[in-house]
């Protein structure tokens, strides 16, 4: 009858509008994953360490000569939209990578040293100061997003690579040697690091990362 018919109708159509949503939600979920593990591999690839990536990308080239800094200042843009994609899709959190060379939060703690050794190295040495701060900015944007409230704080007792890039800085002729800001700026990205430290704990590489040699 009437009533029925009309009732069946549109049963019919909430049905396949709730499918469609679904379907087009774990679609660009499953996309954003798919992008957030490339853009982990195309940053891992330039290199094991922070001076290896300096070393291979040339990014100690004078006034911004380096021919992978466009390449950085358009990773810093994908860094930035994977940011909003973690917003928007909060259960990205919970797609942990299967190695370390898959996990953005590892790449991103990766291009976070490398720029901590770039502001470090003497200004004749350095890349562009813009091209660096849109990483910076791009990985301080994925933190805040990446965020989880109420979560408690990881204990980072022993940050081994931390000592290793000081080391690293103390060998090379740096601003380092002896100025108040030096000082304040290694204390400020050690704090930034703890920051990262814990996301990667959240994506399940932190005990990897704070062991020796690693």
């Amino acid at each position: 009858g009437f009533p029925w018919s009309v009732i069946g109708t549109l049963g019919t159509f909430i049905s396949t509008l709730v499918l469609t949503i679904s379907l087009s939600y774990v679609l660009a979920v499953l996309s954003a994953a798919i992008e957030r593990r490339t853009l982990a591999r195309n940053i891992a690839a330039l290199g094991a360490t922070p001076e290896a990536v300096i070393d291979n990308a040339h990014l100690n080239q004078h006034a911004g000569s380096s021919p992978l800094q466009s390449h950085l200042m358009t990773l810093s843009g994908q860094i930035h939209e994977q940011g909003f994609k973690q917003n928007a899709y909060p259960i990205l959190k919970f797609f942990h990578p299967t190695s370390a060379d898959s996990s953005l939060t590892c790449a991103l703690l990766l291009l976070a040293d490398t720029c901590f050794l770039l502001r470090m190295a003497h200004p004749d040495a350095q890349p562009s100061a813009g091209a660096l701060r849109l990483v910076e900015n791009a990985i301080d944007h994925f933190r805040q997003k990446n965020r989880l409230q109420g979560s408690p704080r990881v204990a980072i007792a022993q940050d081994h690579q931390m000592r290793e890039l000081l080391a690293t800085v103390a060998s090379m002729d740096s601003a380092m040697q002896g100025g108040k800001a030096s000082v304040s700026t290694v204390e400020s990205y050690r704090q930034a690091r703890k920051k990262l430290l814990e996301l990667c704990h959240d994506d399940g590489w932190y005990p990897r990362l704070s062991r020796p040699g690693l």
